[in-house]
């Protein structure tokens, strides 16, 4: 504590040293109650420091300088800062959301306690009146955390909070809650919604059987199984806190399904066919549904709230599953089930009676109804006696009735327990017998007509006949007389024929069987197809009743008729002619009568092999022309070229020529024609044999080349043709000197090159040709190309000095003629012209030759002549 204005030296009349500027010492000393404190200054304030709490000093001030020290000044008395309260304990009243907080203190007694409890939103309760070292703080809030504090003042002094605590409240209550029974599983499902401050849940039925059931849960909801049935029981929840729980929260009341009834029993009343059906009462039951699954699909109901009821107006012939359920008030209980209750069986219908006059036997039917296990068929007859059978079927006999009665039919269906109402038939009268027709007998005609005849019976009034055949099929006459015609009879059948005497009443029973055999059925599905093969026409056919052979016969367009006969249902008739139309016809035989003629559809057989093939073989193209004369019966025709290492080449024709394209030049062909009618081919014509040969080459030229010895060589070429190893002959024909006599004809060896060389004489003309040729064949020669060789040298060569003119014959085929002056090393051309001679002027001695030429060349030199200056030769 700062002591201030202390009381100067002078003033406590302790200073008795006149001194001036000299520094005072003050010593400020505080008496507490267990130790002193003091604190030293030169200023005139100092802080007193290490003083205990919530206590009282006593303060006085002494001055110091050098030597001299001044008495103590006036006490001054203060009281310390409050001690700090110690929290002791915090105690929760859990059901008046309250808590009693105790605390300890140390010192004086503070002049008040403050004690206040925060929760985690931050808000804030006090204490109430305070109880020395303890206070109530009321209000608290559920499920929240609260941490709770305690300070002590003193004056203007407040102490630190020493410690705290903190305690969790009672948790909220669960909210929402609700509750409702699976009525399957007898299973309580409780739900509800969370509180503040709950940990877990403890849910608890209290039900009317005196039974506590519970679940124990951390979640909103449970499940409370296995409860019994037919309780009602409360809803309680409780929420559980860290260490306390809230208030019980209840629910509405939950009851379980009733509990099921026992002692199902029933029975039916069988005089209105009522079901009566009782049980005992099980707990929990309000009312009940006793329901009747009978056999025919339908359910009868009653509904009560007894412990029987009736359920009437059921039909008869019924089995029916008894089931009984309980209701309770949200639930049903499981169904229970009785025994099976059976009604009354329902009584016979269509209840039919006739009399067998032969033995005066009745014969009683009708039909079955539901719920029957046997029949009793009762006679009333008119002699007053009784007459029953008993049986499980829908039929009886009574037999050995007497002649001459009328009986009322009555029938009762018995049941399991019950027997059906009395139903009745028609009467029925017995009466005599009629003699049995004798010395039956029966014709068939092959118009399928049977005449029946028989003996005259006693007592017969009419006549029934009936012929019955072993397929079921019948046909009836009647007649007054001895005999009848049964028109209606079907082909192919075996007929048992019996004959009825009819009385007036009654009728006697069938006479001995007569057998008879109708026509035979004429046969079916009538098919026939030609065996391209063999020119065969194969029939067949599906057989009718009654045959045992068959005749098929071929009527055909060249007159002639084909007949096979079988006993099977096929049959082959070979050999027919080529290019023929036939009719087919069929006829079952049968014992005594055949069947009405069956017609097929047409059969053609095969055509007729072309003839008279013809061949045209084209180079230009790789084709072939070939033509023929028509076939009988055929509709289109094939031509064939064959070899056997290329591919076949066909053409197709509906006339009598077609052309084969694609022909590989130098292959040899096998040509041939077959016709078709669009089933079957003809066999192949007579073969031709050709190949497919080169065309004559193209290009050819004729060039003139050297003369020698009054030959000249002539080079001929060609260009090559498109056929593989194809070779090349080069012909030449002409005349020498344009003599007609002195003609020649020379050819080259057969080459595969495309130029050849031939020396012709001079003054020759020519035409020359040339052919290809393969291993098929040759082509034909090509186009001509006519020419000349070069003239030969001309003869009599004359020179004339005087006239100083040369002259000459004429050589063949000449067009121009040169003279030349030559020497040993020289040749020097004097004169060229067309005619036979030529002027020379200025001529030198020495020797002169003449040449003719033409287009082909110029010819060799003549026989050199002498020639002189100034003189004649």
């Amino acid at each position: 504590m700062d002591i201030h204005k202390p009381a100067t030296l002078a003033a406590l009349g302790l200073f008795h040293c006149t001194v001036v500027a000299i520094e005072v010492q003050y010593t400020a000393i505080a008496i507490g109650p267990s130790a002193d404190v003091e604190c030293n200054t030169t200023d005139l304030n100092c802080t007193l420091t290490h003083k205990q709490c919530g206590s009282q000093y006593n303060v006085s001030v002494t001055a110091t300088q050098n030597s001299c020290t001044a008495q103590p000044s006036t006490g001054y008395s203060f009281i310390t800062a409050p001690c700090v309260p110690v929290l002791n304990d915090v105690a929760l009243n859990c059901s008046s959301r309250s808590a009693v907080v105790m605390w300890s203190s140390s010192g004086l007694s503070p002049d008040v306690f403050s004690v206040s409890a925060v929760n985690i939103q931050g808000g804030q309760l006090d204490c109430g009146p305070l109880n020395g070292h303890s206070c109530v703080v009321d209000g608290l809030q559920c499920g929240q955390m609260y941490t709770f504090s305690v300070n002590a003042t003193q004056g203007q002094c407040t102490s630190f909070a020493n410690n705290t605590l903190q305690r969790q409240t009672a948790p909220c209550p669960p909210q929402n809650i609700q509750s409702r029974i699976n009525c399957g599983n007898n299973t309580a499902s409780v739900s509800w919604s969370r509180g503040n401050g709950t940990l877990s849940f403890t849910s608890t039925l209290d039900c009317s059987n005196g039974q506590t059931y519970i679940c124990k849960t951390t979640e909103t909801g449970c499940d409370i199984t296995n409860l019994p049935c037919g309780q009602t029981c409360t809803v309680m929840l409780v929420a559980e806190g860290q260490s306390c729980n809230s208030s019980i929260g209840t629910g509405s009341y939950v009851t379980t399904a009733p509990c099921p009834p026992q002692n199902i029993q029933s029975r039916i009343n069988c005089g209105n066919n009522t079901a009566s059906v009782s049980w005992s009462r099980g707990n929990g039951t309000l009312s009940f549904t006793s329901t009747l699954d009978c056999s025919n699909g339908q359910t009868y109901i009653c509904k009560t709230t007894e412990t029987g009821c009736d359920i009437t107006n059921l039909p008869c012939g019924q089995t029916c599953t008894v089931m009984l359920v309980a209701e309770g008030q949200s639930c049903n209980s499981s169904i229970g089930t009785g025994s099976y209750v059976t009604t009354a069986p329902c009584p016979p219908q269509n209840i039919q009676s006739r009399i067998n006059c032969g033995n005066n036997t009745a014969s009683v039917s009708w039909s079955r109804g539901n719920g029957t296990l046997s029949f009793t068929s009762t006679l009333d007859c008119s002699n007053g006696q009784t007459y029953i059978c008993k049986t499980t079927e829908t039929g009886c006999d009574i037999t050995n009735l007497p002649c001459g009665q009328t009986c009322t039919v009555m029938l009762v269906a018995e049941g399991q327990s019950c027997n059906s109402s009395i139903g009745t038939g028609s009467y029925v009268t017995t009466g005599s017998c009629v003699g049995l027709p004798q010395n039956v007998s029966a014709n068939v005609s092959c118009s399928n007509i049977a005449t029946v005849s028989w003996g005259r019976s006693q007592g017969a009034e009419l006549y029934s006949v009936t012929a019955i055949s072993i397929n079921g099929l019948s046909a009836n006459c009647t007649s007054a007389s001895t005999s009848c015609d049964l028109s209606t009879l079907t082909c192919g059948e075996t007929y048992t024929i019996m004959v009825k005497a009819n009385g007036s009443n009654c009728n006697s029973e069938n006479s001995a069987p007569v057998q008879v055999q109708s026509a035979p059925c004429p046969p079916q599905n009538i098919q026939s197809r030609i065996n391209c093969g063999n020119n065969t026409a194969s029939v067949s056919w599906s057989r009718g009743n009654g045959t045992l052979s068959f005749t098929s016969t071929l009527d055909c367009s060249n007159g002639q008729t084909y007949i096979c006969k079988t006993t099977e249902t096929g049959c082959d008739i070979t050999n027919l002619p080529c290019g023929q139309t036939c009719t087919v016809m069929l006829v079952a035989e049968g014992q005594s009568c055949n069947s009405s003629i069956g017609t097929g559809s047409y059969v053609t057989t095969v055509p007729c092999k072309p003839n008279n093939l013809t061949l045209g073989v084209h180079c230009g193209n790789s084709s072939a022309s070939l033509s023929w004369a028509a076939s009988t019966g055929a509709v289109a025709y094939v031509g064939i070229a064959q070899s056997g290492n290329v591919t076949t080449v066909y053409c197709q024709s509906t006339n009598t020529s077609c052309t084969l394209q694609g022909l590989v030049c130098g292959t040899v062909y096998n040509f041939t024609v077959q016709a078709s009618d669009g089933i079957c081919n003809s066999s192949f014509s007579e073969p031709l044999t050709d190949g497919a040969a080169p065309c004559p080459p193209g290009g050819l030229r004729a060039i003139p080349r050297t003369v020698v010895n009054d030959t000249q060589i002539l080079r001929a070429s060609w260009s090559a043709v498109d056929c593989p190893d194809s070779e090349y002959l080069l012909e030449l024909r002409g005349r020498i000197l344009d003599i007609t006599q002195a003609l020649f004809d020379v050819a080259s060896y057969w080459t595969s090159r495309t130029f050849f060389e031939i020396p012709l004489p001079c003054g020759s003309s020519y035409s020359a040709t040339v052919r290809a040729q393969n291993s098929a064949s040759s082509s034909v020669p090509s186009a001509a190309v006519s020419g000349t060789t070069v003239p030969c040298a001309p003869q009599n060569v004359t020179f004339s000095a005087s006239l100083s003119m040369v002259t000459w014959n004429q050589s063949v085929f000449a067009s121009n003629y040169t003279v030349y002056q030559v020497t040993s090393s020289s040749r020097t051309k004097l004169c060229m012209t067309p005619m036979l001679q030529c002027s020379l002027a200025n001529i030198s001695s020495g020797h002169i030759v003449a040449t003719a030429s033409n287009s082909a060349g110029e010819s060799e030199d003549s026989s050199p002549v002498l020639v002189t200056a100034g003189r004649r030769r």
